[in-house]
């Protein structure tokens, strides 16, 4: 459950959806009612979807609940376990989306730790243009409700100078 109004909605600008009533964790239409959250959480307690192509339904069935207002840092966790398990070498996603679930339920050194983790990655292996500004908004955020307001500054300002494309962006300039 998201702890603090603040990331209630900094999760509804993630999600770009809308909250009934306001609150994170009520009930949604589509797929994050009753049974699609059912659906959601069996996909995340599934191993299987953990690996090859799978793993982007993985990632998918994750950030919805995420977006419904579930706790899903346990799955993350486990799901970094498993990947380093099978050696796996590129975890920007998981790292990326534990982070979220880490910062909505209030856990903002290790959520910002994970996103950093999720940058760091993403500089190496993949596309800066894409992932780093997505990384970029969450750690603003999360600078944030750490009440650190010039690190906040200091990583939108460095965000916005550097090119970047895609939902990351958008999401800069919502932070």
């Amino acid at each position: 459950r998201v702890r603090s109004r603040s990331a209630r909605l900094r999760a509804r600008a993630l999600g770009g959806g809308r909250f009934r009533g306001g609150q994170a964790g009520e009930e949604r239409t589509g797929v994050a009612a009753r049974g699609g959250r059912d659906l959601l959480r069996g996909a995340l307690d599934d191993p299987t979807w953990q690996t090859g192509a799978a793993d982007v339904f993985y990632e998918v069935a994750g950030i919805a609940l995420i977006i419904a207002g579930e706790d899903t840092a346990e799955h993350w966790g486990a799901a970094m376990a498993s990947a380093q398990a099978r050696g796996d070498t590129s975890t920007v996603g998981l790292h990326l989306w534990r982070g979220v679930a880490l910062w909505l339920g209030g856990q903002l050194r290790e959520a910002q730790q994970a996103v950093l983790s999720a940058r760091y990655e993403t500089e190496e292996w993949g596309s800066a243009a894409i992932g780093v500004p997505l990384c970029d908004a969450v750690l603003v955020l999360i600078a944030l409700d750490l009440g650190d307001l010039t690190g906040a500054r200091d990583v939108l300002d460095r965000a916005l100078a550097a090119p970047g494309i895609g939902t990351g962006r958008r999401l800069l300039h919502v932070a």
